[in-house]
């Protein structure tokens, strides 16, 4: 699990979407713990002592300490069972989307974004590695798994690194149409709610999500 981490953080860094020391990433580990990049790692070249083992309560054992935002990491894992990845990042236009007042919905935009884009949350601004922080994202968690830090990037919470990749991209994507668009003073279409749910319920494309499975029927 320590190399699919190592190889995460190359993937962001090469797509840009994390940039000097920000972004962080994290696994579920055994029982209440979490393996999670270390304080001030570069995520483009990871080495193995720059992931560590903490606890959900920031108990850790390493050579170097977490990163600060371990807070926010284990609220996640805390909330729903059924998350095993947590991805902090900052990609260009998801960043800038949570930096306008304007609260646009993605889900709607094409078929990637409906179904990994139908529970987006916004966090307003609070300091990096702060309880206040964790406590909002706590808050925000139990509606969304994506979730727009204003100001300051883009937490998300997926099944598994993968899935957080997946969604991460197609987050950025979907934003980037936005931005754009906005730019240009275009007009972007959306397919309608009703639509959206009878073909994430056709056999036509993939079953619902589990997490958001777990979202609409509670824990």
């Amino acid at each position: 699990m320590n190399q699919a981490l190592r190889e995460m953080g190359k993937a962001l860094a090469k797509a840009r979407y994390v940039y000097a020391s920000a972004g962080n990433v994290s696994m579920r580990h055994e029982g209440e713990t979490m393996l999670i990049t270390a304080s001030g790692s570069d995520l483009a070249s990871l080495q193995l002592d720059d992931v560590g083992i903490c606890s959900f309560d920031g108990t850790w054992r390493g050579r170097r300490k977490p990163s600060k935002e371990w807070r926010m990491h284990g609220v996640c894992y805390e909330t729903w069972a059924d998350v095993g990845a947590v991805i902090h990042a900052t990609p260009f236009y998801a960043t800038w989307l949570g930096c306008m007042n304007e609260q646009e919905d993605l889900s709607g935009l094409f078929v990637e974004a409906m179904y990994y884009l139908r529970r987006i949350e916004r966090v307003p601004y609070l300091d990096p590695g702060s309880e206040e922080l964790a406590e909002a994202v706590g808050e925000a968690i139990r509606r969304g798994n994506i979730l727009l830090l204003e100001n300051h990037g883009v937490l998300i919470a997926e099944t598994s690194l993968n899935e957080a990749w997946a969604a991460l991209e197609t987050l950025e994507m979907a934003a980037k149409m936005v931005v754009l668009a906005q730019v240009s003073g275009s007009t972007m279409n959306q397919v309608d709610e009703a639509k959206q749910e009878a073909f994430l319920r056709s056999e036509r494309y993939k079953p619902a999500h589990p997490l958001h499975q777990q979202m609409e029927g509670g824990r």
